[in-house]
């Protein structure tokens, strides 16, 4: 019958529609995917950079402080010599005879 035969050409209709809607949403969601996985992506590098970035100071912090710790240990051998340089100086002393001594 004539209605039954409308009533497939809107079913196929529908459906074809249906099937494009159906494509259209897949590839937004594709779409999406990817831009979310380029997030992820550029957020891991950032998050690679600092953790680099933190690992760079620590290392410029360690290393400062262990030439704060040279230089200490070089001012303190400098101040032990010149004391002991202080400590080592001979003093002469010129008296004039004494008339007991002639």
């Amino acid at each position: 019958s004539l209605l039954e035969s409308l009533r497939a050409e809107k079913n196929e209709r529908d459906a074809a529609a249906l099937e494009v809607q159906l494509a259209e949403e897949a590839k937004k969601a594709a779409a999406q995917e990817q831009k979310d996985r380029i997030r992820d992506s550029e957020f891991q590098a950032r998050v690679a950079k600092l953790i680099e970035y933190q690992d760079e100071k620590r290392i410029l912090a360690e290393e400062e402080e262990v030439n704060r710790k040279a230089e200490e240990a070089i001012l303190a051998e400098e101040k032990r010599r010149q004391q002991e340089n202080n400590q080592n100086r001979v003093c002469l002393l010129y008296t004039s005879p004494s008339p007991r001594d002639s």
